[in-house]
């Protein structure tokens, strides 16, 4: 199995791996963007069953990334994790075709749900 996690904040994503179910640490290969056209460009090559997106990004946001990845895939799995929790902003990305919207920081709680919800077993 293969995760993509897509934020600008190499902090971020320290913090989003540390918090991964153990499941996911033990089996999973985890593949690292730190911008929205590198995650789309990244998908399209590595195939992940799951991606973690944020939104506010350099070079082209999350909204625009997952746009892209659901047209090259619609069954694309994506889960946007932002600090952006502004109701438009959530129907927005929801509206793409996104699983759902966590907040960020993202807790340990939050990611297991979204892998016992979403991810394949």
């Amino acid at each position: 199995m293969k995760l993509l996690l897509v934020d600008d904040s190499p902090i971020m994503r320290q913090m989003i791996k540390r918090y991964l179910p153990q499941r996911v640490k033990e089996s999973w290969s985890v593949v690292e963007a730190e911008n929205g056209l590198e995650g789309a460009d990244l998908f399209e090559v590595e195939r992940p069953d799951l991606v973690l997106m944020d939104l506010t990004m350099p070079v082209l946001d999350g909204i625009g990334a997952s746009r892209r990845i659901l047209e090259f895939d619609p069954s694309a799995k994506i889960v946007v994790i932002s600090g952006d929790i502004q109701k438009k902003v959530v129907e927005e990305v929801l509206a793409l075709g996104v699983l759902t919207h966590l907040p960020k920081p993202p807790n340990a709680q939050m990611l297991q749900s979204v892998f016992d919800q979403y991810a394949p077993q």
